[in-house]
């Protein structure tokens, strides 16, 4: 089987000579896809088909390919967030092609993996090995995604405010996206276990089941991921809550000690007549140890109330 790759080779395309009689194994951008079909008769896109309305996720067994497209999600190293790029698969019986995004942030290194780890032998061992080592990259990242959710988890707990909302809720979002997508795959892999059109062989129908119960896993996983942001946003909300009573009830202690000094202050700043101790010597004295007197019983009773 030839593999070809003309994502950074779109002039190869023109000089491209398809032979009938060998199998190819082609990777592409969405650009190039029409000028490949021009050339591979066998593929066709599916019934109202539409680039802008096309759902990213989807299944169709035609009469002599099948057309399968799906969400791919991954992290760039060193990024915590996930990203998304959309993967569509082109099956015949001579010809399988992977149509990837060319603004896609994702391609580039799925595929040098992918020619590092899979078996290139025939199209449809292709075709299967190409589907469940997308489900792996995606498990994993996923895998790396949960030890950042319990990471901003551990640092809200202990009260480390240095996540701002806005990041919860884009994490939030992207779980819920995941989930999302999986579910319509979860959905749309039944597709394949029919094989309508018989293009692949009754032997590889266990590697499909394999395929459809790793879908479920990954589903699965995504919600699990999914409830744990929702979590997360409680978290916060609780914690917000609790450092706001906390300051609250500093600032109640603070009043409680500071109005009956307020109160006396005000009373000898309004300098009436017959004031008590204006004329004795040691009167600002008495003043001073009144106040003292009425802080150390205020102490007390917010001591033995534990609100200190």
């Amino acid at each position: 089987m030839h593999v070809i790759n003309f994502i950074n080779n779109a002039n190869q395309i023109k000089d491209w000579q398809v032979k009938k009689t060998k199998d190819y194994f082609i990777v592409a951008t969405s650009n190039q896809i029409p000028e490949i079909f021009e050339k591979i008769t066998t593929l066709s896109l599916p019934v109202h088909h539409d680039k802008q309305t096309e759902l990213p996720v989807r299944f169709e067994s035609l009469p002599h390919s099948n057309y399968f497209s799906y969400l791919f999600f991954d992290q760039l190293p060193g990024e915590n967030e996930l990203l998304f790029e959309k993967f569509t698969l082109y099956l015949s019986q001579h010809y399988l092609v992977l149509e990837v995004q060319a603004e896609g942030m994702l391609h580039d290194s799925f595929v040098n993996q992918l020619m590092d780890t899979i078996e290139v032998s025939t199209i449809n061992k292709t075709y299967i090995d190409i589907i469940d080592f997308s489900l792996s990259r995606m498990f994993e990242s996923l895998y790396e995604f949960e030890e950042y959710l319990t990471t901003i988890e551990n640092n809200i707990i202990e009260m480390q405010m240095d996540v701002k909302i806005d990041t919860i809720i884009t994490l939030k979002n992207q779980c819920f996206k995941v989930k999302k997508y999986m579910r319509m795959l979860l959905y749309v892999s039944d597709g394949l276990l029919l094989n309508k059109n018989k293009l692949l062989a009754n032997s590889e129908l266990g590697a499909i089941q394999n395929i459809d119960s790793r879908i479920n896993r990954v589903y699965e996983y995504g919600v699990s991921l999914y409830e744990m942001a929702v979590h997360l946003l409680e978290i916060y909300d609780s914690t917000i809550n609790t450092i706001t009573n906390q300051t609250i009830n500093k600032l109640t202690v603070f009043t409680v000690f500071a109005t009956p000094i307020t109160v006396l202050t005000g009373i000898y700043g309004m300098n009436f007549i017959n004031m008590p101790e204006l004329r004795n010597p040691n009167g600002y004295y008495i003043l001073l140890g009144i106040m003292a007197i009425i802080l150390l019983v205020i102490y007390y009773i917010l001591k033995k109330i534990k609100l200190l």
